[in-house]
C-alpha cells in the first residue's frame, strides 16, 4: 500500500498517532474510511496497540462521521481486543456531544498516554 492510500500517521513512543485535518463532519471528504481504516492497521502492524486520533481542527461531528468513529474503534478492537484507541486534542463542544451520544465510552480518554493538548 503506498502512503497516499491512507491519512497521515506518525510515532510517539508506542503510540501510532493517525491525524486528521480539517472539520471533522468533512474529514470523510479529506480521507475516506478506508484511508483512515488503513492508517490505524498501518500504526498497529508496526507493533502499536495505542492508536490516537489527533482531531484538532474538529469542532463538529455530523452523524455519518460519528458511525465512522464508533467503527473505527470496532476495528481496533478487532485486530487487538488489548488495543486503546483515543482522541487527541478534543474540542470541548465535539467531547459534550460525544459525552451526551454515550460515543466517549467506545474510546479510552482515560488513558494516561498521548498527548491531549
Amino acid at each position: 500500500m503506498r502512503e497516499t492510500d491512507r491519512a497521515p500517521v506518525r510515532f510517539e513512543d508506542d503510540v501510532a498517532v493517525v491525524s486528521l485535518f480539517g472539520a471533522f463532519g468533512a474529514i470523510l471528504g479529506s480521507y475516506t474510511p478506508e484511508q483512515i481504516r488503513a492508517a490505524i492497521a498501518f500504526g498497529m502492524d508496526q507493533g502499536c496497540v495505542k492508536i490516537a486520533l489527533d482531531i484538532k481542527e474538529a469542532r463538529y461531528v455530523d452523524s455519518i462521521t460519528l458511525s465512522e468513529l464508533l467503527r473505527f474503534s470496532a476495528f481496533v478492537h478487532r485486530r487487538n481486543p488489548e488495543a486503546q484507541i483515543k482522541f487527541l486534542k478534543l474540542h470541548p463542544r465535539l467531547r459534550k456531544l460525544l459525552e451526551v451520544t454515550r460515543a466517549i465510552e467506545f474510546f479510552d480518554q482515560d488513558a494516561n498516554w498521548g498527548k491531549t493538548t
